[in-house]
C-alpha cells in the first residue's frame, strides 16, 4: 500500500467519515429457481408417496390429504376428515382440500403443496386404479402424477385386501401433463 493511500484512509477515518460494507442476497438466476423448485417438489412428492403407501398397508384405504411446503421452509401434512368427520365423499374432502390449500397459498403461507388421493381413471380402453398425485408451487408450476396401483392376489389368483404399485401399467397408465402458470403474487 503506498503511502498517499495510507494517508487517506487515516484522514477519513479522523473525521468520522465511516465507509458501511452490507451484505446483499445475490439474485437468483433461472437456473438456480429451476433447481431450487425441482427439489422441493421431487422431496414433497416423495414423501406424498410414502404416506400414500403407509395407507394403503395399514387399511387398504387412501382419504386425500397434501403435503405442503411452509413459507418458512418447513413441510406439513394435513388430511380433510378426523374420525369425528368420515361421512365426506373423496370428492368433498378433495374440495375441502383445495379450499384449505387455496387460502394458504393466497395469504402466502405455503410454497408448494402436492395433494394426493386414490382414484379410478380410464383413458380409451384402460382403466387403472391408483394414486393421483397434483403437484403446484407458487413461482408457476402445476402438474398431476398418477401411480397406478393394483390389488395382490394370492396364489390361487384371488385379490387380497392389500395393493401394489403396479410397474407393468407404469408405461402404458393415462400421463398427465405439465402445466406451467403465472405464479401466484
Amino acid at each position: 500500500m503506498n503511502s498517499k493511500s495510507l494517508k487517506v484512509v487515516l484522514i477519513s477515518l479522523a473525521l468520522g467519515l465511516s465507509f458501511q460494507v452490507s451484505a446483499e442476497k445475490m439474485p437468483e438466476s433461472p437456473k438456480q429457481k429451476e433447481a431450487r423448485i425441482e427439489t422441493a417438489l421431487n422431496m414433497m412428492f416423495q414423501e406424498s408417496i410414502k404416506a400414500g403407501m403407509a395407507e394403503l398397508d395399514k387399511d387398504q384405504t387412501v382419504s386425500p390429504y397434501a403435503f405442503v411446503l411452509r413459507s418458512d421452509g418447513k413441510v406439513g401434512y394435513f388430511s380433510a376428515t378426523d374420525d369425528s368427520n368420515t361421512s365426506m365423499t373423496v370428492m368433498e374432502q378433495s374440495q375441502r382440500i383445495r379450499r384449505m390449500l387455496n387460502d394458504m397459498a393466497q395469504t402466502k403461507q405455503i410454497d408448494a403443496s402436492v395433494q394426493t388421493m386414490f382414484a379410478s381413471v380410464k383413458q380409451g380402453d384402460i382403466a387403472s386404479q391408483g394414486l393421483v398425485f397434483e403437484i403446484e408451487h407458487r413461482d408457476g408450476v402445476s402438474m398431476s402424477r398418477f401411480l397406478p396401483m393394483e390389488k395382490v392376489k394370492d396364489k390361487d389368483g384371488k385379490e387380497t385386501d392389500k395393493w401394489l404399485l403396479n410397474t407393468s401399467k407404469l408405461s402404458s397408465s393415462i400421463k398427465e401433463k405439465a402445466v406451467f402458470t403465472a405464479p401466484l403474487k
